[in-house]
């Protein structure tokens, strides 16, 4: 009995140390006194394991494509994923985010796969690898992305900044313009589609009566006053009172999905939905299955449509604040918006409504004038992404 007692009194400190050490000291300092740890104990041999890959993307998703490769790898023998989340799973290789067991999976695994960063690793790789390389090797980098790359994002994910060994594109257009502004060498920038997508199937009884409206997030309102005040939200916030009446006449549901980073804000949707209107976060429901069972998708400048268009699903945009996010957001990259687009544009609920209309009157005809458009930017069409992408991968250690 005594024994029982010491043990669960052990485990309990063991807890309350980790999250303590988790919460009050600095990664980097984390990481320092484990790799002298390794050291120390004679287990140098058990950092940067060729045969250990750790993968991950935000804190709470396991929706996009490092998740799909990890589903991936974890299948083949020659490595050992590990896959960082916010609630862990030892069975199944997830490893919590809130524990020291994260560290020791970051330091032990010698490739590091991600479609986002600065999330959820303990330290951003580029610094890790500046400051520790010298002592235990240079670790490799592999960056997904979790979108396909069409403005001029090379502020956040050029190569000075992210430090990634591969960056993974979409097609030949893609991969033109981040060897251009990026900073990657030819070897270095994998035009081999998104894992996620070979997920993605097209559900032949899709529910026609369902619109998606997925919009992006605006990097210039950061606080709820600020969110309260925007365009954005006056809009939204209005969309049921405009479009009420013609979902109940076409017997249409519109389900608009906030993005992550307004999940905060959706209280203040919530009492605009209707039977025919409903206001809900990306936490709250599997992303593809929405896409692949609706019968067309709204957004405005997310690159979501790629996914919709990659599902042969109508696309309509809503540009209601052009102007304002090309000058606070995103600048245009090498997408030609006259040549490009996968559907119709609008300025206006009014136009949107009549697109919407159209649309439901002459789906072929006007479906038929994007598709080409679709085959021509789509390098590949078939379920076979993560595995290039893992050969891809493999031949870097080779």
């Amino acid at each position: 009995m005594l024994n029982l007692i010491k043990k669960y009194w052990l485990v309990w400190f063991l807890k309350k140390l980790n999250k303590y050490l988790i919460q009050k000291i600095p990664a980097v300092v984390i990481l320092g006194t484990l790799i002298l740890w390794y050291f120390l104990t004679g287990k140098r041999k058990k950092l940067n394991d060729e045969k250990k890959w750790a993968f991950w993307e935000r804190i709470d998703s396991k929706q996009d494509n490092a998740w799909a490769l990890f589903t991936y790898a974890k299948n083949k023998n020659e490595i050992q994923s590990y896959y960082f989340y916010a609630k862990g799973n030892v069975e199944e290789r997830i490893i919590t985010i809130g524990s020291l067991w994260r560290y020791k999976t970051f330091l032990e695994a010698w490739v590091f796969i991600s479609s986002h960063w600065g999330l959820t690793e303990p330290v951003q790789v580029k610094i890790f690898n500046k400051l520790f390389s010298r002592l235990i090797g240079k670790k490799k980098y592999i960056f997904l992305n979790h979108w396909v790359t069409k403005d001029d994002v090379s502020q956040f994910q050029s190569k000075k900044v992210l430090g990634a060994d591969a960056f993974v594109t979409t097609s030949d257009k893609e991969s033109k313009y981040v060897l251009k502004l990026f900073w990657y060498s030819e070897n270095q920038v994998r035009t081999t589609w998104f894992p996620r997508f070979d997920y993605f199937t097209h559900d032949s009884k899709s529910n026609k009566e369902t619109i998606l409206c997925i919009p992006t997030r605006r990097s210039y309102i950061n606080t709820e006053q600020e969110f309260l005040g925007s365009e954005f939200y006056k809009e939204y916030y209005t969309l049921w009172q405009l479009m009420n009446s013609f979902l109940v006449s076409k017997k249409i549901k519109l389900k608009v999905i906030l993005h992550f980073e307004f999940e905060k804000y959706l209280r203040h949707f919530t009492d605009q939905n209707t039977d025919y209107v409903e206001f809900t976060i990306m936490q709250d429901i599997d992303l593809k299955n929405e896409i692949a069972t609706s019968c067309c998708v709204i957004t405005d400048y997310s690159s979501i449509w790629f996914d919709v268009g990659y599902y042969w699903i109508p696309v309509l945009y809503y540009f209601m604040d052009y102007e304002n996010f090309r000058d606070n957001h995103y600048k245009e990259g090498y997408f030609n918006y006259e040549t490009m687009w996968f559907g119709p544009i609008s300025r206006n609920w009014d136009d949107l409504l009549k697109n919407i209309s159209a649309l439901q009157k002459n789906w072929r005809d006007r479906w038929n004038k994007y598709s080409t458009r679709i085959k021509n930017f789509f390098k590949y069409n078939d379920q076979d992404n993560s595995e290039r992408v893992f050969n891809k991968i493999i031949a870097l250690n080779d």
